[in-house]
C-alpha cells in the first residue's frame, strides 16, 4: 500500500517538475529542483529498511555505477576550472563561479533523486519514470487544444514539419506548444530502450514504444531524428556482426564520435560553416550566428587550455547584452570546448565513450555496454546543436533508463532481452 502510494507521488511530482513553460505561465528555474529535494528526503526518511531490502548487492554495485559515470567528469571540470579562469583572468567574473557551482549542485540534486528513487522502486523506476513523462505531455496537448482550438491543433500541431516548422517566425501556436524540447529529446532514450531491449516489460513493449514515437513526432526536433536513424543503423550493424567484439565495436564507436565532434568544431572555427549556410540556405533556426561569434573565443589546438566552467556561456549572454544578434546557447559541443580546452574536451569523451563502456562491459556484460554506446552517441548527437546536457527530463531519463538496464542485466541474466527486437519491429 505504501509503495502504491509513493508510485502516484513520484508520478504527479515529477510530471509537475517537467514542465518548463506554459502559455501565460513561466516557472522558475529552480521549480524542478523541488522534486529532486522532496524524493533524497523521503530516502533518507524511509532509510530505516522499510521500503528496500538491505544487503543487495546488485542494487548498490548498479548505483554506484550510475554516479561514478555521470558526476565524474562534472568533478573532474569543476576542479580544473580554476586553471581556466586564471589563464584568461581578464574575461573571468565572478558570476562565472557561482554558475558553476550551481551547475555542479543542481546535477548533483539530479542523480542523488535518481539513486533515491531506484533504491525506492528499483525496475520499476522505468515504467513510473515513462508514465510521468506521458502524463505531462497528454496535459500539453489537452492545453494546446483548449487554447488554439482542435481544427488548428490538426491542421498544424498533428503536422509538425513544413510550414509549421519555423516556429519563431510563424503564429502556429499550436506548433510552439507542443514543441517541448526537453520531453522530445529525452523520449530518444525510452525509444532506443523499447527498440533493443525491454527486460521486464515484453507485454506492454509496442504500446509503450507508440507512445514514446508520438513524443518524438509531435516534439519534432530534426537533429533527433537523425541522431535516432543513426542509432538504429549502428545498433543494426552490431546486431547482424555480434560475433565480433565488443572491445572493436567500443574502439570504432569511440574513434568515430571523437572525429565528428572534432570536424563539427573545425566546421565552426574554419569559417566553412558560413559558407555552407550562406551558399545552400541551411535553416540552423539562427543558431549559426551563435556558433560563428563563439568561434573567436576558441583555437583548434592542443595548446588551447580552455577557459573555464561556465565561460562559454557568460561570453554568449555577454554579446546578446552588447546587441549581438544571436540565440542562447545550443550547442553543448561547442560551448564544453571552449570551457575545458582541447584536452578537457577530449578526456570528456574519452571518458564517456571508451572507458566507461569497459568498465561497463567488465562488471554488467556485452549488452549493458552495447546499450550505453546507443544511448551515448545519442546523447552526443544531440550535444551538437542543443543545450541537451542541462535538460532536466533528458538527464532524468538518461540515468533512469541505464539504470534499469544495468540492474536487470546484472539482477536477471537469464532473462532474454530483446536485443534483436528490430526484427520484430
Amino acid at each position: 500500500m505504501e509503495q502504491e502510494r509513493l508510485k502516484k507521488v513520484y508520478i504527479l511530482t515529477l510530471c509537475i517538475a517537467m514542465f518548463n513553460k506554459l502559455p501565460d505561465i513561466a516557472f522558475p528555474w529552480w521549480f524542478k529542483y523541488i522534486h529532486c529535494v522532496i524524493w533524497i528526503s523521503i530516502f533518507l526518511y524511509k532509510v530505516d529498511g522499510r521500503l528496500y531490502k538491505r544487503g543487495d548487492y546488485v542494487l548498490t554495485l548498479s548505483l554506484a555505477t550510475i554516479k561514478r559515470i555521470f558526476l565524474t567528469p562534472y568533478l573532474v571540470f569543476f576542479a580544473l576550472a580554476p586553471v581556466g579562469w586564471l589563464s584568461y583572468i581578464e574575461s573571468t567574473r565572478f558570476n562565472m563561479i557561482t554558475r558553476a557551482v550551481s551547475s555542479t549542485l543542481q546535477f548533483s540534486l539530479i542523480v542523488f533523486s535518481v539513486t533515491a528513487t531506484a533504491y525506492i522502486f528499483r525496475e520499476r523506476l522505468l515504467k513510473y519514470t515513462f508514465h510521468a513523462m506521458v502524463l505531462n505531455y497528454s496535459i500539453i496537448i489537452m492545453i494546446a487544444i483548449y487554447k488554439c482550438g482542435i481544427i488548428d491543433f490538426i491542421q498544424t500541431g498533428l503536422v509538425p514539419f513544413g510550414t509549421a516548422a519555423t516556429r519563431l517566425t510563424d503564429d502556429l501556436l499550436s506548433a510552439r506548444i507542443l514543441e517541448v524540447h526537453d520531453l522530445t529529446f529525452a523520449a530518444g532514450f525510452f525509444f532506443i530502450y523499447f527498440l533493443v531491449w525491454y527486460k521486464k516489460i515484453k507485454s506492454h513493449r509496442m504500446s509503450y514504444l507508440l507512445l514514446s514515437v508520438m513524443l518524438l513526432y509531435l516534439g519534432y526536433k530534426r537533429i533527433e531524428l537523425g541522431a535516432l536513424a543513426v542509432i538504429v543503423c549502428f545498433a543494426i550493424m552490431i546486431d547482424v556482426r555480434r560475433k565480433r567484439s565488443i572491445r572493436v565495436w567500443n574502439m570504432v564507436y569511440s574513434v568515430s564520435i571523437l572525429l565528428v565532434m572534432y570536424l563539427f568544431l573545425w566546421v565552426i572555427d574554419s569559417g566553412l560553416l558560413k559558407e555552407l549556410v550562406d551558399g545552400y540556405g541551411i535553416n540552423l533556426m539562427h543558431r549559426e550566428k551563435t556558433y560563428i561569434y563563439m568561434s573567436r573565443f576558441f583555437s583548434m589546438s592542443p595548446s588551447y587550455i580552455g577557459r573555464g566552467m561556465a565561460a562559454a556561456i557568460r561570453l554568449n549572454l555577454a554579446g546578446i547584452a552588447e546587441g549581438v544578434w544571436m540565440v542562447m546557447g545550443h550547442s553543448e559541443i561547442l560551448f564544453n570546448y571552449i570551457d575545458h580546452g582541447f584536452w578537457g574536451f577530449t578526456f570528456w569523451i574519452i571518458y564517456c565513450c571508451y572507458i566507461v563502456t569497459r568498465q561497463l562491459q567488465k562488471k554488467f556484460g556485452n549488452d549493458a555496454a552495447k546499450i550505453w554506446m546507443l544511448f551515448t552517441a545519442y546523447a552526443f548527437i544531440t550535444y551538437m546543436t542543443d543545450n541537451t546536457a542541462g535538460y532536466f527530463a533528458f538527464q532524468i531519463s538518461y540515468m533512469v533508463v541505464l539504470f534499469h538496464v544495468l540492474y536487470t542485466a546484472k539482477k536477471n541474466p537469464t532473462i532474454k532481452h530483446g536485443w534483436t527486437a528490430m526484427r520484430e519491429v
